[in-house]
């Protein structure tokens, strides 16, 4: 069974304790992943989660990524050089009753690219215009600049550019590896 929603993170205000609480409790985010499974009968099972992160990251890994800085606006003590899978992840813990597993994190622009190459292999750049701009686009990994160690022959790598809101002087590049 394949169910997705969209959650729209509306109120930002001022984290209380743990960075990982601050994160996740402060955007209603916990509430509204408990509600998904009573919603859609996932109760009594694990599920998997796709976290799209509109953010600019380091992407360690298939669910890893460490936030680099906070844009359009949002701030949240703690969470900034932190993997933000491993801080949601904490929190879903903590607050019981839910059995979640994060198996994938990416932002916007590389779920905007890979939704469209599921269809269309060919798609090559993803596109956000919103409260930030940001795109991404399938790159040789022998030309990217924030891989560590020699990359694999023949092989490719989305690279983003987050334009924080709209503007290219608070440009950032997260690099997410396709695995």
């Amino acid at each position: 069974m394949v169910v997705c929603s969209h959650f729209s993170l509306s109120t930002v205000v001022s984290g209380i304790s743990a960075a990982s609480h601050n994160f996740c409790c402060t955007y209603d985010l916990l509430p509204m992943l408990s509600f998904f499974p009573q919603e859609h009968d996932l109760l009594g099972r694990r599920y998997s989660l796709g976290f799209t992160f509109s953010f600019p990251t380091v992407q360690l890994g298939l669910a890893r990524a460490e936030l680099t800085t906070w844009t359009k606006g949002y701030v949240c003590g703690g969470v900034e050089g932190q993997d933000v899978v491993a801080m949601l992840e904490e929190a879903i813990q903590r607050r019981g009753g839910m059995d979640v597993q994060v198996d994938a994190i990416l932002n916007d622009t590389t779920g905007c690219l890979l939704a469209c190459a599921f269809k269309r292999p060919e798609c090559a750049i993803g596109v956000i215009l919103g409260t930030g701009t940001n795109a991404c686009y399938v790159e040789d990994m022998n030309k990217v600049g924030l891989y560590e160690g020699k990359p694999p022959p023949d092989s490719n790598e989305v690279t983003s550019r987050e334009y924080s809101q709209s503007t290219c002087s608070n440009m950032f590049l997260s690099s997410s590896r396709l695995w």
